[in-house]
């Protein structure tokens, strides 16, 4: 309808998608010490041309302190170690990639037609993963945790990779299985009762994991570079990729690069000139640690929890409307007080942003990507505390009730950011870490008044 010379606007659509599992499960357990669990599945997804594939997983867990060796240690509440193996398979992708769609629409009021979807042998992308680990419980319970070691590689990776212009899809992308990642770390929680008496108890709890990731292989041609990252062999997911930010000329306020930062210290004001680099890091954080507590004294109680996240670099997008200096841009957008107060002035000014000049080219190619926007995004935030208080029971039966407490509960209250040159929020999404208008977590006060009949 919409490819009509006539009343072009008007569009219908259609889609479907079908999937179909078959899975098998095995579970076994010898007088509650030696555990085992396996499963295999068979399944299919529309959306690939080779639609099926088989998966699998397999886990074993000892219960030690089951075992009469142990059974004199009376401090071991509970003991167990555990490890697993399994491969698990990833579809997540668009409708219909696996076929060369054209698209209908008009030009100039007249039936046109353009290459939509170029098409693509594609299939599952798979993970596997091994994890290892002990979990145990001491003194009645009284203090638990757990460690782990995780390792998934994952090959076939589904990606859009940029196809060239002599395929005939002019700035097109392909989905291809192009290459393999490996993502390893450990993971450990713990946490129990510092106090505990008939009038007061105080829990507190914490995790802490890490996460390292590499592309290990990547098929001839296929690797990936694009404005600000890169997916390369031997270096992270999209790992930041970008010239190397050299400061402010004091001498007549040109914006400076790093020719090639690996090599000397010599600057450039002309941004061709610069070299992209390795920047070593990426979206994604290379550990994250939570800490929470619970404190009850008689009828009332406060809990709270702490996130911390780090090891990652975001990049802030919108560099060009609000940290530009060129007047030919600003007149246009509203930028930063901080750029107006720190750009460049005068000869042998330290400046942090250029000087200010309506359509000079070196000035405008200032806010082109580089390092000078690229930041630490590490934060540690105070994600929850709630204060309440929970009547007796006595008081409650009188209105006529089960239970009624009252609480009053804040989120995302208080935040440290440790890059002091980040303005925005550093909780960004990790699968492109980019900052560009997106709304920041929500930081609210919330009374809540509970009742139960």
């Amino acid at each position: 309808m919409s490819a009509a010379s006539a009343n072009w606007k008007s569009t219908e659509t259609f889609s479907d998608q079908a999937k179909m599992r078959y899975v098998g499960l095995l579970s076994y357990n010898l007088d509650y010490k030696y555990l085992l669990d396996a499963s295999y599945s068979y399944q299919g997804d529309s959306r690939f041309s080779k639609k099926f594939d088989s998966f699998y997983s397999i886990g074993v867990a000892w219960n030690l302190d089951k075992e009469s060796f142990l059974e004199n240690l009376d401090f071991i509440s509970r003991l167990r170690l555990r490890a697993g193996y399994g491969l698990t398979g990833n579809a997540g992708i668009e409708r219909n990639q696996y076929q060369e769609l054209i698209s209908y629409g008009s030009y100039r009021d007249q039936p046109a037609s353009n290459i939509d979807v170029y098409g693509t042998d594609a299939t599952w992308e798979k993970s596997k993963r091994f994890d290892v680990g002990a979990e145990f419980s001491l003194f009645d319970f009284r203090l638990s945790g757990s460690i782990g070691f995780y390792s998934n590689e994952t090959t076939d990776m589904l990606l859009e990779v940029p196809i060239p212009y002599t395929k005939g899809f002019v700035g097109g992308r392909v989905l291809q299985n192009n290459g393999n990642m490996i993502n390893r770390g450990l993971e450990i929680e713990l946490g129990g009762d510092l106090l505990k008496t008939t009038d007061f108890s105080w829990y507190l709890g914490g995790t802490f994991s890490t996460f390292y990731n590499r592309v290990k292989s990547i098929p001839e041609g296929g690797e990936i570079t694009e404005d600000l990252y890169v997916i390369h062999k031997g270096h992270k997911l999209r790992e930041w990729f970008l010239p190397d930010w050299a400061g402010v000329d004091p001498a007549n306020g040109d914006p400076l690069w790093y020719k090639d930062r690996t090599q000397s210290e010599e600057t450039t004001n002309l941004y061709s000139e610069a070299k992209r680099n390795y920047q070593g890091t990426s979206p994604l954080p290379t550990f994250n640690s939570s800490l929470n507590t619970s404190i009850k004294f008689k009828n009332i109680f406060l809990e709270a929890t702490l996130f911390y996240s780090g090891g990652n670099q975001i990049y802030d997008f919108k560099q060009n409307y609000t940290m530009t200096t060129s007047g030919s841009t600003f007149s246009e957008q509203s930028f930063m007080q901080k750029v107006y107060d720190q750009a460049w002035r005068e000869p042998g000014d330290v400046a942090e942003f250029p000087r200010f000049d309506y359509n000079d080219s070196k000035v405008s190619s200032a806010t082109n990507n580089s390092t000078h926007f690229l930041y630490d995004g590490d934060y540690i935030r105070l994600r929850d505390i709630t204060l309440g208080y929970n009547f007796n029971k006595e008081f409650v039966q009188q209105l006529k009730l089960e239970a009624l407490n009252v609480s009053i509960q804040a989120q995302n209250l208080w935040t440290w950011v440790k890059d002091k040159d980040l303005d925005w929020d550093p909780e960004v999404p990790v699968s492109i870490g980019q900052i560009f208008y997106t709304t920041p977590p929500v930081k609210s006060i919330v009374f809540n008044l509970n009742l139960k009949f």
